[in-house]
């Protein structure tokens, strides 16, 4: 899933098979629409033991982890209602790339053509002047976008009482930078604590509806996914030749997305629990076996239960206390991963490349996902 910029111009007539004048891609289209989001980790052999790239933390002796910062959407058909003059719109963003911008004509008028690009930024194209295009001519868009956004100085006002902030609706906040909050006089904005998860921004303390802050943050933008798990009941467990378990699901991406075995899939929308006994690390923080952690629902030790307590990068447990127990018990809700296995199937209808399906696993490697995060966003990128 991207940043969508766009809406409306959707079939209603009901999705097909077939791509219409409505739907030019109705597999891809669903997916979007009714697909679960989720982190797509792209897994990476380790060359070796010196290794300088700093792509991320290995996540086992074999593998390296990245998270992609550009990714390529399935072609899109421009809807022209929103056309405005040389300027066209993508229904996603932001646009990092164009790949190719191809007008579809009749042989008798000339065939098909390209259109040439003078500037792009969020989901708007520049087109050069070009007397040959006209506006009812179909218009396919072949673009990638970046995966992560950067907001600085953004001005956010708050809506309830209290402490909590939700400056995201489909992205998830992968890193915060700073806040600022306004003073009661509004001579002035005041750098304020903060923690914060995938949803929401939680600030030291409370403030009123209605005060205006001034945010610096990173989101990423998750993919879409259909999935559904593999029961006792299905056929492929009784083949030998086929790597299938019970407990694997069937997935599906959209056609625009190469994924291959080993990569990881956070669905996120879908919650386990666990309860585990945690120990203390160095910097008084308590590390879970599964994540990333979602919600921590309580934390005990044999005669304490505590009530202050927060997430810190997905994967430690923090709790306020002026004495930290060596270790705790805690409940908590996690997103599962699953790793892609190598069978897989691809397909094409009507001229159009289908979405993909793979076996996913359960994974259950210790990856440092805030680090990945990080390490992602910030890496080197080589250049000529």
């Amino acid at each position: 899933m991207a940043k969508q910029y766009l809406s409306g111009g959707g079939n209603p007539f009901g999705v097909t098979p077939a791509p219409s004048v409505f739907n030019p891609n109705p597999p891809d289209d669903l997916i979007s629409r009714q697909g679960e989001p989720a982190i797509w980790i792209r897994a990476i052999p380790k060359i070796g033991e010196v290794d300088e790239t700093k792509m991320a933390i290995p996540g086992s002796e074999s593998q390296l982890y990245r998270i992609e910062r550009y990714r390529r959407m399935p072609t899109e058909t421009l809807n022209p209602i929103f056309y405005d003059g040389n300027i066209v719109q993508t229904k996603y963003g932001p646009i990092s790339k164009i790949r190719s911008l191809k007008v579809f004509r009749n042989d008798d008028f000339g065939g098909n053509f390209n259109l040439s690009i003078e500037s792009f930024e969020h989901n708007r194209i520049k087109l050069k002047p070009n007397i040959e295009f006209q506006e009812y001519y179909q218009l396919d868009c072949d673009y990638d976008i970046e995966s992560f956004t950067k907001f600085e100085n953004v001005p956010f006002i708050q809506e309830e009482d209290g402490y909590l902030l939700h400056p995201v609706q489909e992205d998830i906040i992968v890193i915060v930078d700073s806040v600022w909050r306004e003073r009661l006089d509004k001579s002035g904005y005041d750098e304020i604590g903060f923690k914060y998860d995938f949803t929401k921004i939680s600030c030291e303390t409370v403030a009123e509806a209605g005060r205006r802050y001034l945010l610096n943050y990173v989101t990423f933008s998750p993919i879409k996914i259909g999935y559904k798990t593999i029961d006792t009941k299905d056929a492929r467990l009784a083949e030998k030749m086929i790597d299938v378990q019970s407990g694997d699901i069937d997935i599906v991406v959209g056609s625009g997305l190469n994924i291959s075995k080993d990569d990881i899939l956070i669905p996120l929308r879908t919650l386990r629990t666990e309860k585990e006994i945690l120990e203390k690390d160095k910097k008084g923080r308590y590390p879970v076996k599964y994540s990333p952690l979602r919600e921590i629902v309580a934390v005990y030790t044999d005669s304490i239960e505590y009530e202050d307590f927060w997430i810190e990068d997905s994967r430690y447990v923090r709790i306020n206390s002026s004495t930290l127990p060596e270790r705790i018990v805690c409940v908590y809700q996690y997103n599962p991963r699953y790793s892609i296995m190598p069978d897989t199937t691809a397909s094409a209808l009507a001229e159009r490349i289908q979405p993909r399906k793979y076996i996913g696993r359960i994974n259950q490697t210790r990856l440092d996902l805030g680090r990945i995060f990080r390490e992602s966003i910030y890496r080197s990128v080589a250049t000529e």
